[in-house]
C-alpha cells in the first residue's frame, strides 16, 4: 500500500504528463501555431513540464538511498 506521499507523487506525474500530451496535440495543431515565437513559447512550456517530471524521478530515486 502506498503512503500518501507516494500517492501524491503518482498522481503528481499523472497530470504532468497529461498535461504534456496536451500541450503537445495543441502544438501539434497547425493552425493554433501563428508565428516562430508562439511555437518557442509553447514548446519552452513542453520542456519546462518535462523537466519537472525528471526532477520529480531523481528526487525520488535520491529518497529512496536514503
Amino acid at each position: 500500500m502506498l503512503t500518501y506521499n507516494g500517492q501524491f507523487e503518482q498522481e503528481l506525474m499523472k497530470l504532468v504528463n497529461q498535461e504534456i500530451d496536451n500541450r503537445l496535440n495543441d502544438l501539434a495543431n497547425v493552425v493554433a501555431i501563428t508565428d516562430h515565437a508562439t511555437y518557442s513559447h509553447r514548446a519552452g512550456i513542453i520542456q519546462g513540464l518535462r523537466m519537472v517530471a525528471d526532477l520529480c524521478e531523481e528526487a525520488g530515486t535520491v529518497l529512496s538511498e536514503r
